[in-house]
């Protein structure tokens, strides 16, 4: 939580970097890419931003590490949920399969 001159403000340091631009702007790729995010959503915020992070030659280890961090999320809950398990096996087998097509969905 940050106190500004306004008073708090939250901030979910899940997807927030002070680190490089790359970080912040996979999960945005990934939105789109994994999760359903339209098309012309991800268009307007690669345009308004001015660069599609997917253009980088880093992008695919960096997604990478994304999902498998996803994927090991949803595996913590798929012990005591059917739900999450199904999501946590598709999530998995599209990885496996290198099929980045695949949609992710939260259970």
């Amino acid at each position: 939580m940050h106190i500004g001159p306004d008073g708090p403000v939250l901030t979910d340091l899940e997807t927030f970097s002070a680190d490089l631009r790359e970080h912040d702007l996979v999960v945005m790729a990934l939105s789109h890419d994994r999760y359903g995010l339209p098309d012309e959503d991800y268009a307007s915020f690669t345009d308004t931003y001015g660069w599609d992070v997917r253009d980088w030659e880093g992008c695919p280890v960096l997604r990478g590490a994304r999902e498998t961090a996803s994927c090991a999320w949803v595996a913590q809950h798929a012990p005591g949920n059917p739900k999450a398990l199904a999501e946590f096996e598709r999530r998995v087998a599209s990885l496996r399969n290198g099929d980045d097509s695949v949609r992710w969905y939260p259970f």
